[in-house]
């Protein structure tokens, strides 16, 4: 059961070219599904943003992913917003990276 205001957001940053992003979409899409189950398995519910696009074959907001993980990081400490950021290969499977989304959500 999903807890009120236990939500999670996941945006997938792409590139700005359409053929890159579609070639990518396949592994983004796999990532988010596994990101997903990791924190559904912690009790968040998970929104995905933007959602998958028909007519442009993909789900990325079209911003280089690195360089733009970096702007919205900076952007957020400039605000003085506390953000943190939580990566893994495999999320679910990995026992490291369930303890640390642990800690992220009820911490920050």
């Amino acid at each position: 059961m999903i807890s009120p205001g236990k939500k999670i957001y996941v945006i997938s940053n792409g590139d700005f070219r359409d053929s890159a992003c579609q070639t990518c979409w396949p592994k983004q899409k796999d990532t988010i599904d596994r990101v997903s189950k990791a924190f559904d398995t912690l009790g968040y519910d998970v929104e995905v943003l933007p959602e998958y696009n028909e007519s442009s074959k993909h789900g990325f907001i079209t911003w280089p992913g690195l360089v733009a993980l970096l702007n919205h990081s900076a952007t957020l400490s400039r605000l003085c917003v506390d953000h943190s950021r939580l990566w893994s290969e495999s999320f679910n499977d990995d026992r490291t990276f369930m303890d640390r989304a642990q800690v992220f959500q009820s911490q920050g």
